[in-house]
């Protein structure tokens, strides 16, 4: 009889560079899929059902209340209109002002910023604490803690004032900058770290028992704004989630079912396969079902960046949700990293679970011939 020898072919799976290639292929291209249903379809027709355009205004509206309620109470100072909301411009207005409160001589005028001087409206600290909260003593507490580690005051019964010395350095900081000594320069940064500290002191004083004006709140007009900000946030966080979802049904699982041999487009493109570690055979319908449910969660870092053509990027880090999804995604995806440079036939995570491998195009020509098809 005939002694007949079993066919065997030789398969390597691709190079742990090559397999990363395909994965940051697959991310990018959900990236984009993911951005494009975003911003086409999911959220236009959420803002659309949620009547965002009118949520912003309110939201709009009870910002600026905060802000009236804020300068006309004397607590926030602004010099034209044209910066009236710009909020961190405005506390270094009122910091500035502060300063020239001390510093500048009855006489003095700074053509840049006329509203600076030795006026009352500028010592925005002491008319807080003594005007409006009728506790001038809170003021005093914080200036002599300040005082004791940097004595730049004079305080004589209640009476405010800097020292000549130092108030002529602080002078120099606004009508000539480049005369001032190093010792200046430090006092000035001194002071202005004294006013940011007791400035927020006078903000959670606000927090705590409120401010008002012409029968508005400033806590209430807060509540509102922030409210809104919450709703919005979550209808960021479930618009991407949709979009994401979408993504993946259409790239993971409609693309591969409807192609030959299952591919994914940048299978496509890099010429790979997947096929399963066990039978050597591509990937059955069941099983691209189960595998694009495991790419639900290897492609989560997406969901994070999708609404940053809608808000600045800084505001995604106060998502926790999409901070959350962050998180978990690049963990996923040091884990898949780790597997790539560890496993023996570069496989990723996801292709650990799922009990498949990514091949070349020609590998699976051979295997097929092997198994006696005619390739």
């Amino acid at each position: 009889m005939e002694d007949v020898s079993p066919k065997t072919v030789n398969i390597q799976p691709i190079s742990k560079g090559k397999r990363l290639s395909v994965y940051l292929g697959d991310f990018f291209l959900i990236f984009i899929l993911s951005f494009v249903f975003f911003n086409a379809l999911v959220n236009p027709v959420a803002n659309a059902a949620t009547h965002y355009s009118e949520r912003k205004r309110q939201s709009s509206d009870a910002a600026k209340k905060q802000y009236t309620i804020l300068y006309e109470q004397g607590v926030l100072l602004h010099e034209n209109d044209n910066d009236k909301y710009a909020y961190d411009y405005n506390v270094e207005y009122t910091m500035n002002a502060y300063l020239s409160y001390y510093s500048f001589e009855d006489s003095d005028v700074l053509s840049t910023h006329r509203k600076f001087g030795h006026k009352e409206e500028n010592e925005v600290l002491n008319h807080y604490f003594t005007d409006l909260k009728d506790n001038k003593s809170m003021y005093l507490f914080i200036l002599q803690s300040f005082n004791t580690n940097y004595p730049y005051f004079n305080i004589d019964n209640q009476n405010i004032s800097l020292k000549a010395e130092y108030k002529t350095e602080v002078r120099l900081s606004f009508f000539s900058p480049n005369d001032m000594s190093e010792n200046g320069k430090a006092v000035v940064e001194n002071l202005k770290s004294f006013f940011i500290n007791a400035y927020a002191e006078v903000f959670k004083d606000i927090e705590q028992y409120d401010l008002t004006y012409a029968g508005e709140s400033y806590l209430a007009n807060k509540k509102i704004t922030k409210d809104l900000d919450n709703l919005y946030q979550w209808q960021l966080v479930i618009t991407s989630l949709i979009a994401y979802l979408l993504s993946i049904l259409l790239y993971f699982l409609i693309l591969p079912l409807f192609n030959e041999n299952h591919r994914t487009l940048a299978m496509m493109m890099l010429k790979r396969t997947r096929i399963g570690t066990n039978s050597l055979y591509i990937l059955g319908k069941t099983e691209c079902i189960t595998n694009s449910i495991f790419m639900l969660a290897f492609n989560l870092p997406v969901i994070f960046f999708m609404p940053m053509t809608c808000v600045e990027f800084a505001y995604l880090f106060n998502i926790p949700a999409l901070l959350a999804f962050l998180f978990v995604g690049l963990i996923m995806a040091i884990i898949s990293l780790i597997f790539v440079m560890a496993t023996p036939y570069n496989q990723t995570l996801c292709d650990f679970v799922s009990r498949s491998v990514i091949i070349t195009n020609d590998d699976l020509d051979e295997i097929y011939r092997s198994k006696g098809y005619d390739i």
